[in-house]
């Protein structure tokens, strides 16, 4: 059944126009921009089949745990570093920064390491924002970059891969992040 806006059908939303917003200290305020993202869902239950040898000879589905996938950003390499550093901090190989425990080793706080970042899809025309995912609690995973070749003249391309342990479709708007 197709949705009805105002009295016409509603075109589907593109998905060529987007944004990365973050609320991070570490990571550039306001939107970080990619060429793709690739992963993003709001994750897979498991269900868990039952049946108890009185009943009915169909299996009971039951709710399980929910999963989410690694989500992979794509974009350009650019000199502001953020997102290098973001993952060299959660490895605990910043040595501008320091944490230690109680036997004074180093070690790097969870919460420095997690942060939640919200992709937006804007409007095709209007800078306007229609559809908004949050990303929860996420991780630094992996840092790459596009093969090199002295034969290629692109863009070098790295992909910064993150765990998250959440996603949810919030309404536009400020940024928080639901519980």
């Amino acid at each position: 059944m197709a949705t009805m806006v105002q009295g016409r059908v509603a075109d589907p939303m593109r998905k060529f126009r987007f944004a990365v917003h973050t609320t991070d200290a570490r990571l550039p305020p306001g939107r970080v921009g990619f060429s793709e993202i690739d992963g993003l869902g709001l994750g897979d239950i498991d269900t868990d089949e039952y049946r108890e040898g009185n009943e009915p000879p169909t299996l009971r589905k039951m709710l399980g745990l929910t999963k989410y996938g690694d989500i992979t950003f794509k974009k350009g390499l650019d000199l502001g570093r953020h997102l290098e550093s973001w993952h060299e901090l959660a490895k605990g190989d910043d040595p501008d920064i320091q944490f230690s425990d109680n036997s004074g080793g180093p070690r790097i706080s969870p919460n420095v390491r997690s942060e939640s970042l919200f992709v937006s899809l804007m409007d095709r025309v209007k800078d306007e924002v229609i559809y908004r995912v949050v990303l929860k609690n996420c991780m630094p995973k992996q840092f790459s970059y596009d093969n090199l070749s002295a034969t290629d003249s692109g863009v070098l391309v790295v992909s910064f891969t993150v765990s998250i342990e959440g996603a949810a479709v919030v309404q536009p708007g400020p940024f928080s992040v639901p519980r």
